[in-house]
């Protein structure tokens, strides 16, 4: 963006009105806010690939708001990268982007989808034959994108993450002036970055709850009011190169193989009050399953240790120092074992935190920010485990695997009896209620696990590193509930450690 760019925009600022109470809420909601991007749609409307919405809302509706992603991908088109573009940028800028959290987006939700009918057309392939009034060319059909029409048509991103330098934002500043358009070039737009809140605009786009769009990956919601959205990878620059510099010998399902997601809370819904709610992190490797006490203890102290404010902030809840009277839940620190795939072989591929109903916004935004600062895991014994940021989720490490609804659930590792008395059932009844649960109607407890995956292990793999060795019994259960349970299911004394957490059986058992 040149100077003349900026002195209009400038006073464009100027002359917007100002409403103090409406800029302190704003301050109060976005304080950590460092970098923003404001998209304008000259035409008022938007067109783009049916992306994810297909997924769950049938072929008439494309992808909205603009995935994060998406916008990603034209700032690079807009100047290209430095190994292509003769070394005329750094790459700085779209690396803190690719690496970033998901954005907040801002987009009125009320937007109408045209579906534009299937027509034929030449195909830009040589041929001998020809169609119509096109000369060696065959006709294809041609499938169009929905269009939509924007009622507000604009667009607003907020990172709380990014710190650009002056450099690195005046090199993102450019890029973005240089971006014609978003989706199919007929999507045209104007797009400009500050190192500040989105500002409200008189008859622009409201910034509030009403248009306010939250990455919700990890948490508890449901597919039917919320969306699902493109992220970048952390390593979205060297993938985007490598498909540059071999293009048209390779496929577009071989080049990019994966295309991390995150889920995005429509505006107006909220959590429910009586849920729990899940973040997980993957591990570039996955440990065998018998480590279990060890991942969840390195975990545990990892997340404390990086808490926003130091270990005084953080809240009972998370270090399980429970200061209040009966009923209270815990939080939980999980190992997440790979036991929902054909080759499932109880190999721990990711870590989660369950926290509980009761958890603010504002602990749960901390939680988050500490998981972000975690790159390695130094399990006892000296190992080293490293944290996979590129959010690809796997089954096992898929919060949705671990908090959907059913009736049955059987431990993927064992659960530790509360007493020095033998695992029975009626102990598994006892454990349900003190974890919150409706008693089972029917219960069955073995030494050995229930279904393929499930770990088995030894008592000397029951100790927590730095605790006394467990002397109490522990087994393998199943339950079966009269109506279905919402997960996650973790059960025992050593919950909190991630034992007795249970999984849905690939089959409901009779």
């Amino acid at each position: 963006m040149g100077p003349r760019a900026c002195s209009v925009a400038a006073r464009q600022d100027a002359q917007r009105p100002h409403c103090p109470d409406l800029a302190r809420a704003r301050r109060r909601l976005v304080s950590a806010v460092v970098l923003s991007a404001h998209v304008r749609f000259l035409r008022g409307t938007y067109r783009a690939s049916d992306g994810e919405g297909r997924e769950f809302h049938g072929p008439s509706v494309g992808d909205w708001p603009v995935s994060p992603a998406r916008l990603l991908s034209a700032l690079i088109a807009a100047r290209g990268t430095a190994k292509f573009n003769g070394g005329t940028t750094t790459d700085a800028d779209l690396r803190q982007l690719a690496a970033a959290a998901p954005p907040v987006i801002y987009a009125d939700p009320d937007v109408c989808w045209n579906r534009s009918l299937p027509r034929y057309g030449p195909s830009s392939a040589a041929a001998a034959n020809t169609h119509q009034e096109y000369p060696g060319r065959q006709g294809v059909l041609l499938s169009p994108s929905p269009v939509a029409s924007l009622r507000v048509p604009e667009l607003g991103y907020e990172w709380p993450d990014v710190a650009l330098s002056d450099a690195d934002f005046d090199e993102l500043s450019r890029r973005a002036a240089r971006v014609g358009y978003l989706g199919c070039s007929d999507s045209a737009v104007a797009v400009t970055v500050s190192r500040s809140p989105l500002q409200l605009a008189a008859g622009g786009l409201p910034l509030d709850d009403t248009t306010r769009w939250e990455p919700a990956d990890g948490q508890n919601i449901s597919a039917a009011k919320n969306v699902l959205l493109r992220v970048p990878d952390k390593h979205e620059i060297d993938i985007l190169d490598h498909v540059y510099q071999h293009q048209g010998t390779m496929s577009a399902a071989r080049a990019r193989p994966y295309r991390p997601r995150c889920w995005y809370r429509s505006p107006g819904s909220v959590r429910a009050a009586d849920r729990w709610t899940l973040w997980t992190v993957d591990f570039e490797h996955g440990v065998s399953g018998r480590l279990v006490l060890k991942v969840t203890k390195a975990f545990k102290d990892a997340v404390l240790s990086r808490w926003p404010g130091g270990r005084d902030t953080v809240p009972d809840w998370a270090h399980g120092h429970i200061r209040r009277p009966r009923p209270h839940q815990p939080g939980c620190f999980l190992a997440l074992p790979n036991v929902f795939s054909s080759h499932s072989d109880g190999r721990i591929l990711g870590a989660a935190v369950a926290a509980p109903p009761d958890a603010s916004p504002r602990d749960l935004g901390m939680l988050r920010e500490a998981l972000g600062e975690i790159d390695s895991l130094r399990i006892q014994g000296g190992r080293t485990i490293l944290i996979d940021h590129s959010r690809r989720h796997r089954a096992a490490t898929h919060w949705q695997s671990w908090m959907r609804e059913a009736r049955a659930w059987a431990t993927s590792f064992p659960a530790v009896s509360d007493r020095h008395q033998r695992v029975s059932a009626e102990t598994v009844r006892r454990l349900c209620v003190h974890a919150g649960l409706p008693q089972p109607s029917v219960v069955a407890v073995q030494r050995h696990p229930f279904f393929r995956g499930a770990v088995d292990l030894h008592p000397s793999e029951m100790q927590v590193p730095g605790h006394k060795p467990n002397t109490r019994p522990y087994a393998h259960t199943l339950l079966k509930f009269d109506e279905p349970v919402q997960g996650p299911v973790v059960l025992g004394s050593l919950r909190t450690m991630g034992l007795g957490l249970c999984g849905v059986p690939e089959q409901e058992p009779s």
